[in-house]
């Protein structure tokens, strides 16, 4: 069995989360079995996963693992129907779609709220004290039943959270405390388990004891940490198989010349300071795992693609041109810093002195609103707020729509581990226009220069624009450049990707 290791799956996912949600379905799509592991407390994850396309027999929670809850099947829950509610006591009273109120004698006594994306659905009674202050929250899970009770300090800040099994028996609790002035989680406490209380300092220390006792039901695990605030809880189970950390970005700050910058801190459990907990270092490119050897000369290093594509997306028929929004650039991916959108604005401002109609898309979340406001006004700045579209952030059929109506995809960031998004364009056909960036557009492994694209030298926002330009007003160039990248994405068939894996693991 396959353990995949990550923090949650959330409604907005990352390229880290996307690539194990892929690497799941692969490995299960081979019959190897293989489970999407969360350390996270989510009362939504039946709805999240679902999103991504994943099934619950393929997801395994570590709260839902202690709370038994792991097989339940979604009941609605509605708030007016809730039996803790005698309603010939109490009263509900509506007020607004997303929220009612329970009065007792007259007076409010709890605010019920209703359960995102749903109608009448309950998510939370939240108790109150004669002076509206909560007091006792309690929390429902998306598949209809009470998961947790939350109690509060007196200044309104979190005290306990009680987590319930079925019966509504308490299975674990976490103590909040203050230190130094801030309110925040002291003491972790499994009830009852198997006959027996444990006490943990840290919700890692939980994990490891969590993932010991998955180990313990599987003769052969293997356990990869996708995220490098899990690894030394990851690296510390005992009686796995084999134990793997995943990089799926680069590994330093220094993008330019990452062989010499020193790591991000929180790479450093895995590089150095306790490497030997694991097997080896899983990379996506073979660039980036010569760089980190050569400063780490004795760390096992291997190379592990991260992402793949589906035998129908291979298969599919190739569009034309004219079947895409006309002189459309999409740029996919977070829009945060350090994937520099506010490039990608400046590159259509240039790109329109020589295609007029020419339009951008961001599709990704952003990593604040802030961000947003300022791409909008570097537009009005530029003169190309009407070209600009942001589209929401959406699921997997959102992101085909978005690569299925562009002609050209950018990649503007600083630095990247792999580039899926890319890899993703490559399916649909895309020319793709990049920067030169560690560890994506380095090698010829997606973006091969003047065939299915073009790899700039510097980041040059003219120069890109120039480049993309020649692709939109030329449509022989781009049905030339659109057939070597489907031609291109036959090197990340699932097969070819699932059986890499297999010699990384046997090696």
């Amino acid at each position: 069995m396959n353990f995949f290791i990550s923090e949650n799956i959330f409604s907005f996912n990352s390229g880290t989360e996307h690539a194990q949600i892929k690497r799941t379905k692969l490995f299960n799509a081979f019959n190897d079995a293989a489970k999407y592991v969360t350390r996270n407390y989510n009362r939504l994850l039946d709805r999240d996963l679902k999103a991504v396309g994943l099934t619950p027999d393929v997801v395994l929670n570590m709260y839902d693992f202690f709370q038994g809850t792991t097989d339940i099947k979604r009941v609605e829950q509605n708030l007016r129907l809730l039996k803790m509610l005698p309603l010939d006591t109490y009263h509900i009273v509506a007020d607004g779609p997303n929220q009612s109120f329970l009065n007792h004698n007259g007076r409010r006594i709890a605010t019920i709220t209703v359960m995102p994306e749903t109608v009448g659905l309950v998510n939370e009674v939240i108790f109150e004290d004669r002076a509206g202050n909560p007091t006792i929250r309690e929390n429902w899970d998306w598949r209809g039943f009470k998961s947790s009770v939350d109690t509060f300090h007196p200044d309104g800040s979190l005290a306990t959270q009680r987590f319930l099994n079925l019966k509504g028996d308490v299975v674990l609790e976490i103590t909040h405390m203050a230190i130094n002035g801030i309110v925040q989680p002291t003491m972790w406490q499994l009830l009852n388990y198997r006959g027996h209380h444990y006490r943990f300092n840290s919700e890692n220390e939980l994990l490891t004891f969590f993932l010991n006792e998955i180990v313990k039901r599987y003769q052969e695990a293997t356990l990869i940490s996708d995220r490098r605030t899990l690894d030394e809880a990851v690296g510390k189970v005992s009686g796995a198989k084999q134990k793997f950390a995943y990089f799926h970005d680069i590994h330093t700050p220094d993008v330019v010349q990452p062989r010499l910058g020193d790591p991000y801190p929180v790479y450093e459990i895995a590089l150095s300071q306790k490497n030997q907990l694991f097997d080896a270092i899983l990379v996506p490119t073979d660039a980036q795992r010569h760089d980190i050897k050569a400063r780490y000369p004795n760390l096992n290093v291997k190379t592990a693609p991260d992402t793949f594509i589906l035998q129908s997306m291979l298969t599919q028929s190739q569009t034309s041109v004219r079947d895409r929004v006309n002189h459309r650039i999409l740029f996919l991916g977070r829009l945060s810093p350090e994937k520099n959108p506010e490039a990608a604005v400046q590159v259509l401002a240039v790109t329109r002195r020589y295609v007029n109609d020419a339009t951008l898309e961001f599709m990704g979340y952003p990593a604040n609103t802030e961000i947003v406001q300022k791409l909008q006004q570097l537009a009005r700045d530029l003169g190309v707020e009407s070209s600009v579209i942001f589209t929401p952030y959406g699921n997997y059929e959102a992101v085909k729509e978005a690569l299925s109506r562009a002609q050209v995809i950018i990649e503007t960031s600083h630095g990247e581990g792999f580039g899926m998004n890319l890899v993703e364009a490559l399916a649909f056909g895309l020319p793709i226009v990049s920067y030169r960036i560690n560890y994506t557009t380095t090698t010829h492994e997606i973006v091969e220069n003047n065939r299915n694209g073009y790899v700039l030298p510097t980041a040059s926002a003219n120069i890109m624009a120039q480049r993309v330009a020649s692709i939109l007003n030329d449509p022989s160039k781009w049905a030339s450049m659109s057939t070597a990248s489907y031609q291109k994405a036959k090197f990340f068939s699932a097969e070819k990707i699932y059986n890499v894996w297999q010699q990384v693991f046997k090696n």
